[in-house]
């Protein structure tokens, strides 16, 4: 829902030019979902990886 009310945010700020808008707007959305990629992706390594489920056992036993 956040990503829609940035939308919305970029649209109403130049309701005449949507293109601007929309690349303003992916631009925003793309950078934090980088973050998120790498995140996913070392969760799915950690889970899926070529060392589970030593990888996973590793991880849940490690102290924090």
């Amino acid at each position: 829902m956040r990503d829609e009310a940035k939308l919305g945010e970029a649209i109403a700020a130049g309701p005449r030019d949507i293109e601007s808008a929309l690349t303003i707007y992916e631009a925003a959305m793309f950078s934090r979902s980088e973050v998120a990629a790498a995140g996913a992706h070392w969760v799915l390594d950690l889970c899926l990886g070529k060392r589970t489920p030593f990888s996973l056992i590793e991880f849940l036993n490690a102290e924090r």
